[in-house]
C-alpha cells in the first residue's frame, strides 16, 4: 500500500520538477511559485510515507519479536 501511494507521489513530484524546467514559464512567476509549492507538498507528502512505512515495519518487527518471546 505505501509502496503504491509512493510511487505515485514520485511521479508526481518529477512531473513538477518537469514542468518548473519549461523555458515558456520561466517569466510566469506566479506559475512558477504554484508549482514549487505543488512540489514542496508532494516532497512532505512522501516525508509523510516513508514515516509512516518505518512505524509499520517496526511495529512488525515488534510483533514477532513478542511472538518469539512467547508473549
Amino acid at each position: 500500500k505505501y509502496e503504491k501511494l509512493l510511487a505515485q507521489s514520485e511521479e508526481k513530484t518529477s512531473e513538477y520538477k518537469l514542468q518548473l524546467m519549461n523555458p515558456e514559464l520561466a517569466t510566469d512567476y506566479p506559475k512558477l511559485m504554484e508549482i514549487q509549492n505543488k512540489l514542496d507538498e508532494e516532497e512532505k507528502n512522501q516525508e509523510s510515507i516513508l514515516e509512516r512505512m518505518l512505524e509499520t515495519e517496526l511495529e512488525l518487527e515488534d510483533m514477532q519479536e513478542d511472538n518469539r518471546d512467547g508473549k
